[in-house]
């Protein structure tokens, strides 16, 4: 079974599981209301669950997963935690891995932030 989307990480309305022949299996329409793109994350490593996530900009909103047995939807409304465009998810036990390490535009931002030898959190969410 493979996921398919209009789009991988740009507006799109429909995400689509298709079989070996290219059938659709199995699909599923994004509320074109939400300002959300789409992106497609990883397959757990028995090929029973797949993870996606739903974002506005860089920055993970909702992460979901698709049960494909039964095809269940399960968000999990990850916007509180700031997570930002660099996180790890664990495909097989959903736990992800993400830091507040500041995004930086430009050298200068960088080199200042390593200057003052700023804090930085690993969060490990179990």
């Amino acid at each position: 079974m493979l996921p398919w989307s209009t789009s991988q990480r740009y507006f799109c309305n429909t995400l689509a599981f298709i079989d070996k022949n290219g059938n659709v299996a199995r699909d599923f329409n994004i509320d074109p209301t939400q300002p959300y793109a789409n992106s497609l994350n990883q397959w757990s490593d028995d090929g029973k669950q797949f993870w996606g996530q739903l974002q506005f900009d860089a920055t993970p909103k909702i992460i979901y997963r698709i049960s494909i047995s039964d095809w269940s939807v399960k968000k999990f409304f990850v916007e509180p935690l700031n997570i930002g465009e660099e996180f790890e998810l664990n495909a097989n036990t959903g736990q992800i891995v993400y830091s507040d390490y500041p995004d930086f535009f430009d050298t200068d931002s960088r080199q200042q932030f390593t200057e003052a030898q700023q804090k930085y959190t690993y969060f490990c969410m179990i």
